[in-house]
């Protein structure tokens, strides 16, 4: 007499679980899984940055200020005390590449400022900053920037920015 049709089917059931289906199984991988790149979004900008520094407050009156980068000059122009904040930057620059930081749009005016001069120069190697208020030079400085390549989210991370930073004392 036959196997009924219902231990049939166990059977199957059990010879498929032990058994596997579809062949071989693949070999376990080799070594550990590499472990994913964590990259944080910290943002960067490259260029140089000029921060001006006065012991004094900064007269009032019309300011120009030229940035010569190895043979391209950029200049800036402007007066203290700054316009009210709602109306945007008081310094306008001839190229877009520079650009003024100005400082206390919304205190009094004696405490208006100009902090520095951000330049999206990179790898510059002569750098000429000459400062003109009411028409007359009022200071000048040569310098030599150093270069350093900042990745702020890591290595292998993007953004890759070229920077510099200068201090300037002014009298």
């Amino acid at each position: 007499m036959g196997v009924p049709p219902m231990r049939h089917l166990l059977l199957a059931c059990l010879a498929s679980t032990l058994f596997g289906c579809g062949g071989p199984a693949a070999p376990p991988p080799a070594g550990p899984a590499p472990a994913p790149k964590a990259c944080t979004t910290i943002g960067c900008t490259s260029g140089l940055e000029l921060e001006l520094r006065r012991a004094t407050p900064w007269p009032h009156g019309t300011y120009r200020f030229t940035l010569k980068v190895d043979d391209a000059s950029v200049s800036c122009e402007g007066k203290l005390p700054l316009e009210p904040c709602e109306r945007g930057p008081t310094f306008h620059c001839s190229d877009a590449s520079l650009t003024v930081a100005e400082s206390g749009c919304a205190l009094p005016t004696d405490q208006h400022a100009i902090t520095g001069l951000s330049s999206k120069a990179t790898r510059a190697t002569k750098v000429s900053l000459a400062i003109e208020h009411q028409g007359s030079i009022q200071a000048s400085a040569q310098l030599t920037p150093t270069f350093q390549t900042v990745q702020p989210n890591g290595p292998a991370c993007e953004p890759v920015c070229e920077q510099a930073a200068m201090k300037l004392q002014l009298r």
